[in-house]
């Protein structure tokens, strides 16, 4: 996976990997391991992901980052990102996917070159503004495939723009989702 994402400019720390773009983002791509071996696994509830792992990918916005983590050049990780999606929702068959860490490992690894060459790169490539983050959302009927960007901080990066009549609709229509 280094081997692939290197040469488009990310940085590796860990099992996480960094790039910043011209527009000040920072794409991020996450290797999850699975959690530690469960002593009993319950099917449809509780699944064993020992010795699996899960690819995550994201879009840092630093604008909304009170703490300025990007700016002192801390390692972003998935779960800090405004915009994120597992790497399996991003595929066609849209699902939750883990690959293995044991024997098929070099499969695994090609596998997941594959799919973050066709689905997660050109996701990621979507967004390389704080502009391109409102557009997206905006245009986008389903939200949740954003990865779950509140219309908070849409309006955010809205009045930072100076649409300031944009984020009073995006909050009033969160406040009306909520009251409701």
């Amino acid at each position: 996976v280094t081997g692939f994402l290197k040469p488009l400019g990310f940085r590796k720390r860990g099992r996480t990997y960094n790039r910043t773009v011209k527009g000040g983002l920072v794409h991020v791509v996450g290797l999850q391991p699975g959690a530690y071996e469960l002593r009993e696994e319950i099917p449809g509830i509780r699944r064993n992901l020992w010795g699996q792992f899960t690819v995550n990918v994201g879009v840092y916005v630093p604008e909304l980052d009170p703490r300025g983590r990007g700016s002192s050049g801390k390692q972003i990780l998935a779960h800090g990102c405004l915009v994120r999606a597992r790497l399996g929702a991003l595929l066609p068959e849209r699902s939750d996917v883990w690959w293995s860490l044991g024997e098929t490992w070099p499969d695994s690894a090609a596998n997941v070159v594959t799919c973050l060459d066709r689905h997660g790169l050109p996701f990621l490539d979507r967004y390389q503004t704080p502009e391109d983050v409102v557009a997206q959302w905006v245009g986008d009927s389903e939200e949740h495939r954003l990865g779950g960007v509140a219309r908070v901080h849409v309006a955010r990066l809205l009045v930072a723009r100076g649409d300031e009549v944009g984020a009073q609709t995006l909050l009033q229509e969160q406040y009306d989702r909520t009251v409701q």
